[in-house]
Order: C-alpha cells, then sequence, then structure tokens
C-alpha cells in the first residue's frame, strides 16, 4: 500500500506534464510562431473532458486520435 501511495503523486506530475507540454506547443509559448489553432482546438477539447471526469488517459489517446483525423484531413486537401 504504501509503495502505491507513493506511485500516486508521480503518476499525477507525469499526467499534468503532459498537459502543460500540449499547452505549450499548441499556444505557442516562448515561441516566435503564431498560435497552432489545431492544438489549441484539441486542447480545450481535452480540458473540458477532464473536467468531466474522463480517464486521462483515454482523453490523451483521444487527443492523438484528433491530431490523426486533422493531419489525414490536410493530407488529403493538399496542404
Amino acid at each position: 500500500q504504501g509503495v502505491l501511495k507513493g506511485l500516486r503523486p508521480a503518476v499525477v506530475a507525469l499526467i499534468a506534464s503532459a498537459g502543460v507540454d500540449i499547452m505549450v506547443s499548441a499556444l505557442n509559448i516562448g515561441g516566435q510562431g503564431r498560435i497552432k489553432l489545431q492544438m489549441a482546438v484539441i486542447f480545450a477539447i481535452c480540458l473540458v473532458l477532464l473536467r468531466k471526469k474522463w480517464n486521462p488517459i483515454l482523453v490523451m489517446v483521444l487527443a492523438g486520435v484528433m491530431q490523426g483525423i486533422y493531419g489525414y484531413i490536410m493530407m488529403l486537401m493538399g496542404i
């Protein structure tokens, strides 16, 4: 039980780190570019889903699927 209690903060920190990394990429914080709208939208959707108590791992997988679908559509459009 003690080991599991010790792992819980580490797991929470890893999930939070992934979320912050996505936000930084989406909003281009510290960069010299423009906001990547598709990533900002995906981040907002994920944030809403997490607020509704969805499983964080499922939300991360869904974010990857949404990005994959976006990339596929852009490839079909030739952009």
